[in-house]
């Protein structure tokens, strides 16, 4: 199964609740910092500038972050990465 890169700040709200989302539910997950080089690398190539933000195989997951996938039910984020 592929896996989510979040991209996240440690002063970052939401990006803590979407790391707290994906645990509860068991969706495995890699955390990169926005201000690593292929976290800044991910958000400069899809002209985003605000985190949390969240990838599978550096294409954009979805749009809007945390606040998209929590209306999301776990197999429904299950199956939308299967499509990666």
């Amino acid at each position: 199964m592929k896996k989510l890169t979040v991209v996240t700040n440690k002063n970052c709200h939401n990006c803590n609740l979407l790391k707290e989302f994906l645990t509860f539910y068991q969706i495995p997950f890699d955390n990169v910092d926005s201000t690593s080089p292929l976290g800044r690398n991910l958000l400069m190539q899809h002209n985003l500038k605000v985190v949390p933000q969240i990838f599978v195989d550096q294409s954009l997951f979805v749009v809007g972050g945390y606040r998209t996938v929590k209306t999301m039910r776990k197999q429904e984020i299950l199956d939308r990465i299967a499509q990666f």
